[in-house]
């Protein structure tokens, strides 16, 4: 993109690298790649904090400094979207596939602004009932065995949301779902990616600690590029479970609706593509999760 931030620029990226250059090791992929489209992370990045400014005035200026998890948790509702949209650019950039930058953004952040609202309202509520039971076991644990149980058991089920969130809002700008069905499946990838999921989270959490830690000198990581590498993390090891188990499968069924197909190409060996579109794989219906053929 023209100049380093790239939000003018209305020109698609080329075809990436070619597939028959030889494949590396993914956690080298993720690093060649991460560095070649650093200048269109910190631009979506920023476009994230920006439309994040109606979460950060409601923090700063409308909850009483003395409560600390409104503070954290009830801005958090308001992210949904803006993670929407950031989600959807840098899916796209990990996958190597063409960007308009502002304008997908503001795409995604529209089309998805009432389930990712919605989903950010669930995560408020379950993110601010995990930081308080860990908060008061951790209060308790000298008053017997029973709390370090249940200590135990609040990691267990934090751990599992943070593996469920890789794929939410992954779900979210791909398929056509309902929401309790983008959930439900997210529970399936967070078994079913297990080691996947805990390098996912391993590294995006020691980012996150980091930057607490360190905060506020972390700004001069968090403001250009924090979150979109967050994300790009996610997506880059996430969305491969997306695309084994519900987008290959849909075009299998559906060989007339992958990007490119021709009649005459019917029955021939063709390289897995995926467009950005939102699908309703095969057997879900997009408001119930019920028995469906997309129309």
């Amino acid at each position: 993109m023209a100049g380093f931030f790239g939000f003018f620029d209305f020109t698609k990226e080329g075809p990436g690298v070619s597939k028959d250059a030889p494949q590396k090791k993914r956690f080298f992929q993720f690093f060649e790649l991460y560095f070649r489209k650093l200048s269109k992370l910190v631009s979506v990045n920023l476009l994230f904090l920006l439309f994040c400014l109606p979460a950060i005035f409601l923090a700063v200026f409308f909850i009483p400094s003395n409560s600390l998890l409104l503070y954290l948790t009830l801005p958090l509702v308001l992210v949904g979207p803006p993670m929407a949209g950031m989600t959807y650019v840098v899916k796209n950039l990990s996958r190597e596939q063409p960007v308009f930058m502002f304008s997908d953004f503001w795409d995604a952040f529209k089309s998805n602004f009432r389930q990712s609202l919605a989903y950010g309202a669930i995560f408020s509520v379950i993110f601010t009932l995990i930081i308080f039971a860990l908060i008061s076991y951790l209060g308790l644990l000298g008053r017997g065995l029973m709390y370090y149980a249940l200590l135990g058991l609040t990691i267990a089920a934090a751990l599992l949301f943070s593996f469920m969130n890789c794929y939410v809002y992954l779900q979210i700008v791909t398929v056509n779902l309902s929401l309790r069905a983008i959930i439900s499946n997210a529970f399936r990838f967070a078994i079913l990616g297990f080691k996947t999921n805990l390098l996912t989270v391993f590294f995006c959490g020691i980012l996150v600690f980091l930057s607490l830690w360190f905060f506020p000198y972390t700004l001069l990581f968090l403001v250009p590029v924090g979150f979109s590498t967050i994300s790009m993390i996610t997506c880059f090891n996430s969305f491969q479970y997306l695309e084994k188990y519900i987008v290959e499968p849909y075009y299998a069924a559906h060989p007339e609706e992958r990007p490119g197909y021709r009649p005459e190409d019917e029955g021939a060996e063709e390289e897995a593509v995926f467009s950005d579109e939102q699908l309703i794989p095969e057997g879900e219906d997009e408001e119930s999760g019920t028995a469906n053929s997309p129309s």
